[in-house]
């Protein structure tokens, strides 16, 4: 996968945006620009969030992985690819690539999605969800996400009550949030630097709901900052960062 492979590309299947970037991102930035990009190309495919509603189905992510060999800065164009991959264990993949307006590489995604029922908050298998998607492959493409990682020392902890700005319109907290509070943690370990991050994996295993408090426990070995999210005896989610 390169700049021109992508560029050359650009159709349906692989969708694409050009922006200026107007500050500093956050990792959590970078979640809620991949999170815009990915309501644009299925709004395009006709399997949006409104589409869904009517079926009373909405989208959630379940994994990502994300590479970075450095955060865009202020006053450069950047422009995001994303293209849909192969199913896999019953949810779909989707990929994702960050360049600057001259081809330099910044930021790649491969994140796995899954189809849930509004009501019961089930899953639903992509195999029995009655929806396909074309799919793409470039050589070098990102590889998607593993099922779990190895975690390290989760010895401090921190609680945060949800608060209402954090909820989204699939009436649980944004994905991107996660990657705010993973940031927020990375201030207590002194060795970890935002700039130093080159990878963000993270799976996300309950959904957070207004009124839920939930507790971080984390801790940091050598390059990674682990995180584990519950709510009560609910695993929630776990993040790794590493440099």
């Amino acid at each position: 996968m390169n700049y021109m492979e992508l560029k050359q590309n650009r159709s349906d299947s692989v969708y694409s945006e050009i922006l200026m970037v107007d500050r500093q991102y956050a990792l959590g930035d970078i979640a809620r620009l991949f999170q815009r990009i990915t309501e644009n190309a299925m709004d395009k495919l006709g399997t949006g969030y409104y589409q869904l509603k009517e079926k009373e189905l909405i989208w959630v992510i379940c994994f990502s992985d994300i590479r970075i060999k450095r955060m865009p800065a202020e006053g450069e164009t950047i422009e995001i690819y994303s293209w849909p991959g192969k199913d896999r264990f019953g949810m779909y993949s989707r990929k994702y690539a960050m360049y600057t307006g001259d081809g330099e590489s910044l930021i790649t995604c491969a994140s796995l999605f899954s189809i849930v029922d509004q009501n019961t908050r089930k899953m639903i298998a992509s195999g029995d969800a009655g929806f396909s998607f074309p799919v793409v492959e470039f050589a070098d493409e990102p590889p998607l996400p593993k099922m779990n990682e190895k975690g390290g020392v989760t010895s401090q902890v921190q609680q945060h009550a949800v608060s209402v700005h954090e909820i989204d319109k699939n009436d649980h907290v944004n994905n991107s949030f996660y990657l705010d509070w993973a940031e927020n943690l990375l201030g207590d370990c002194a060795d970890k630097q935002l700039a130093a991050i080159k990878r963000v994996w993270i799976s996300y295993a309950r959904e957070i709901r207004m009124g839920e408090t939930v507790v971080f426990q984390y801790g940091s070995e050598k390059d990674t900052l682990f995180v584990k999210g519950k709510v009560g005896d609910d695993n929630c989610f776990k993040v790794l960062l590493s440099a």
